[in-house]
């Protein structure tokens, strides 16, 4: 009877710790797979290193959202402080359409190439470059005495949102993680854009009913200060990459002055009113386009 029994425990001591070690290491298997998506998902949350507090992390996400924000009050708001200026600056009706368009052309001419220079060398230097150039010209945009004043200050305009909105992303995307908090702060860059709009309309509305139309531009320029000012305290700086060699510098700005730029042209002289309608229909624009294109 004890024989048996002292035979029995040797059976188990023997089978026992290897079915004990298969099951430790399915637990621990398992505990380090949950623990790899519990820490998956803890930092998709939480908030950046970068950031030392959650008003530094406003502060950067504010400054950010500004941009979409400007860039559409800009666009939006202009339409109806136009007829305004239209009489008070003796604007022709042929050329009335330039100062609403030239700050969405000189966006839509400029963005890869501002884009390009920030993925190049440095976002931040680029992001608020473009925040102080827009603030310059929408101060300067004020003091409009003719029409040609204008449109150079709406198109400079239109130069600072295009160096602003690409690398204000990047700078957006390169501090959060994938997860819910990086989606939350891109679902507001992207509601800051309706809002943009939106408040363009009011604030203009308003300055047209009630102030001087220069209003409208220097309403623009204190925003625009507020953004500067939070972009240079909340945005982490980066050393501008001197990795890049000439060859590739030289390669991209050759493209850019032999494909970018006349692309552009050719989209300016198309959007150019004339107040001859029949001169694109005689061949006016076969100055630009090779006659292939017609």
């Amino acid at each position: 009877m004890n024989s048996d029994n002292i035979n029995n425990f040797r059976v188990d001591n023997n089978t026992s710790p290897t079915c004990s070690v298969t099951d430790q290491s399915e637990t621990l298997r398992l505990r380090m797979e949950e623990t790899l998506e519990a820490r998956i998902k803890r930092l998709g949350n939480e908030r950046p290193q970068a950031f030392s507090s959650n008003w530094h992390e406003a502060a950067f996400v504010y400054s950010i959202i500004m941009s979409q924000f400007m860039t559409e009050y800009f666009v939006s708001g202009f339409t109806l402080i136009l007829p305004t200026l239209i009489r008070q600056l003796d604007i022709p009706q042929a050329v009335a359409v330039w100062p609403a368009s030239a700050f969405s052309l000189a966006i839509a001419s400029t963005l890869l190439i501002f884009g390009r220079l920030g993925d190049m060398w440095a976002r931040f230097p680029v992001y608020v470059g473009g925040l102080t150039w827009l603030l310059a010209w929408s101060i300067v945009g004020g003091f409009s005495i003719n029409p040609i004043m204008l449109d150079i200050c709406r198109t400079l305009q239109g130069l600072g949102s295009a160096a602003a909105l690409p690398t204000g992303i990047m700078l957006l995307g390169s501090q959060y993680r994938p997860g819910p908090r990086k989606n939350l702060v891109f679902a507001i860059y992207g509601t800051s854009g309706v809002l943009g709009f939106f408040g363009g309309i009011l604030l203009a509305g308003v300055v047209g009913e009630f102030l001087h139309w220069g209003y409208y531009f220097w309403i623009g320029a204190i925003l625009t200060t507020t953004a500067l000012v939070a972009s240079v305290f909340s945005i982490p700086h980066a050393p501008i990459r001197q990795g890049r060699t000439p060859v590739v510098a030289h390669l991209w700005l050759r493209w850019t002055i032999s494909v970018r730029l006349p692309s552009q042209l050719d989209l300016f002289s198309l959007y150019s009113p004339s107040p001859n309608p029949h001169m694109l229909r005689r061949g006016g624009a076969r100055h630009t386009f090779p006659s292939a294109s017609f």
